[in-house]
């Protein structure tokens, strides 16, 4: 009896909001943010550990009233384990039964539905966001880019007044 992969999303440090047509999925752990189309998506919602892959794709198809063939679901969790999004990932033999380039001809003449696609980037960790001037650059009180810390106009807290960056005098 062959065993069946009953894919399941990662839950632990994931961020997931739904933004307009795409669900955006931020990686806490790994600082990385994807953004998956309407059809990637849709499976990522069906990927909960209960439904095998056959089983997202028929699904899928009542969901979109549209022809969903397995090869496109196993196209989707194929790029979710890819990026480390899932927690019972496909074995090696599953995904050698899988040969993406294949499915993708095969998902080109038989769906209706859209490629799923997961754009994904590295987002900057918090200090590497920061937007304001470091110690000693001049600043104007009031006046972005602000200091880093605090602009000292000896003695002035008037917008305007020239000062240079240090920590807040006391």
């Amino acid at each position: 009896m062959k065993n069946i992969y009953l894919p399941l999303i990662r839950k632990h440090d994931i961020v997931v909001r739904e933004v307009a047509d795409e669900t955006l999925v931020y990686d806490i752990s790994r600082n990385r943010a994807f953004c998956l189309n309407p059809t990637s998506a849709a499976i990522w919602k069906l990927c909960d550990g209960t439904l095998s892959i056959e089983d997202i794709a028929l699904r899928l198809g009542m969901e979109t009233e549209k022809d969903v063939n397995d090869d496109l679901v196993w196209l989707a969790v194929s790029q979710f384990s890819k990026e480390g999004l899932l927690d019972r990932k496909p074995s090696n033999l599953d995904l050698n039964e899988y040969s993406r380039r294949s499915a993708v001809k095969r998902i080109a003449v038989t769906s209706t539905l859209a490629l799923p696609i997961i754009a994904s980037l590295v987002a900057p960790a918090a200090a590497q966001t920061a937007s304001c001037l470091p110690p000693n650059d001049p600043c104007v009180i009031g006046t972005p880019p602000l200091c880093c810390e605090f602009c000292n106009g000896f003695g002035s807290q008037f917008p305007g007044f020239p000062g240079i960056c240090s920590p807040p005098v006391t």
